[in-house]
């Protein structure tokens, strides 16, 4: 089964590797050295506690957002049995 799996995937992936040179063999590759060590658990902890800030932040705007919606739509009645001095049987 194996076999067959790499006998199929095998050549979208040389074709996959070939548009990729092709595409972006032109840009020399970047290295990024910072002048000190960082420990390799800095990454590992702070990208999911920045993507957990972000969904925080936008989480919250969103709130705000819905909040001021319902502030400017609070004269106003939603349903008929919303009406103030009438009481349903």
């Amino acid at each position: 089964m194996g076999e067959w799996i790499d006998a199929i995937l095998g050549p979208i992936g040389r074709a996959l590797a070939w548009l990729r040179e092709t595409l972006l063999g032109w840009i020399p590759e970047l290295s990024f050295s910072l002048p000190f060590d960082v420990p390799d658990w800095v990454f590992d902890v702070g990208i999911p506690v920045v993507i957990v800030l972000l969904v925080f932040w936008t989480t919250l705007g969103k709130l705000k957002r819905r909040r001021s919606q319902l502030g400017v739509s609070d004269g106003a009645p939603s349903a008929p049995d919303d009406e103030p001095g009438r009481t349903s049987e």
